[in-house]
């Protein structure tokens, strides 16, 4: 985060939380690097699920929930082009 101006030096989760989450509404340096990182750290997870259809990706979310898995997929369903909001409402909730 220092290219984007925040210094996170001793700084607590929630004040890096609640920085990010003030910054991701609109495309800003901040908003730009989180996204850059997101899809880098999940990329093999966004990949994965690229070419699924939102019925299949749901039943897909609906296992990883019960097995407690869901990081990965939480990132490929908010990313995934066919995911409708009601799905992604259901996801992050």
């Amino acid at each position: 985060m220092k290219k984007t101006g925040f210094s996170l030096k001793k700084r607590t989760p929630y004040f890096i939380h609640n920085m990010l989450m003030t910054h991701l509404n609109k495309k800003n340096k901040v908003s730009v690097k989180t996204d850059q990182f997101i899809r880098h750290k999940y990329r093999k997870s966004i990949s994965k699920f690229a070419d699924t259809k939102e019925k299949q990706l749901k039943k897909e979310w609906k296992t990883k929930l019960r097995l407690g898995e869901i990081e990965e997929i939480a990132y490929a369903v908010v990313s995934h082009i066919e995911a409708s909001d009601e799905f992604i409402m259901d996801v992050y909730g």
